[in-house]
């Protein structure tokens, strides 16, 4: 019932993401043009470059669970948390690297590739988000791998209560800022009670 709601609620938070933000870049002064325009270039380009990466992420999310789940059926708590340690420091290490690369290329990206120059603005602010947004998928394929499908729902819904709140609230304030804000906040809030949540985790198993 977890995984099922898990898949879900991204599935449903999501599509409710995409209509509610034009509405409310029109509700900032955007036109609807406008407001369409700023968000195909943050989800369409913008989003596209930051989450290349994660097929790498993905991959090592795939081989952390049978690892995470085997150790857990050994009762070995000693690899449970080197696997933990091991995929924060990976989440972080290829985060700040992307960080770094979409920080400085970001112009460049977005004058090359999409011929846009509000892309690479885009990119650039998003390039923050990258440690939180990898760090938290190893952390959830971990958190699912010890059985503990209801904290990885539990992660995954407040990032989409942070995400929905800066929406409704501050995006007809703040504009696509408040986005973008919310993104990071949400990302920062998932890696952090996921941190929390996999610390005691060995202990209890």
């Amino acid at each position: 019932l977890p995984l099922t709601l898990n898949h879900v609620l991204v599935t449903l938070t999501h599509s409710l993401e995409n209509l509610l933000i034009p509405q409310q870049l029109v509700a900032f002064g955007y036109s609807s043009q406008e407001a369409l325009s700023h968000f195909g270039i943050l989800s369409g380009m913008a989003m596209s470059i930051i989450m290349a990466p994660t097929a790498l992420t993905g991959s090592l999310s795939v081989l952390l669970l049978p690892r995470i789940s085997e150790a857990k059926t050994k009762c070995d708590s000693g690899l449970i948390s080197d696997t933990i340690k091991g995929a924060i420091s990976c989440g972080v290490v290829l985060g700040s690297l992307c960080t770094f690369i979409f920080l400085f290329s970001a112009d460049w990206i977005g004058a090359v590739l999409f011929e846009n120059n509000l892309a690479g603005f885009y990119i650039q602010i998003l390039s923050i988000l990258c440690p939180f947004f990898y760090t938290s998928m190893l952390l959830n394929s971990i958190v699912s791998g010890l059985g503990h499908a209801a904290l990885s729902l539990l992660c995954n819904l407040s990032g989409c209560v942070v995400r929905l709140v800066g929406i409704w609230f501050f995006m007809p304030a703040y504009g696509m800022y408040a986005y973008i804000i919310a993104l990071i906040a949400s990302f920062m809030s998932c890696s952090s009670r996921c941190i929390t949540s996999t610390t005691p985790l060995p202990l209890s198993s």
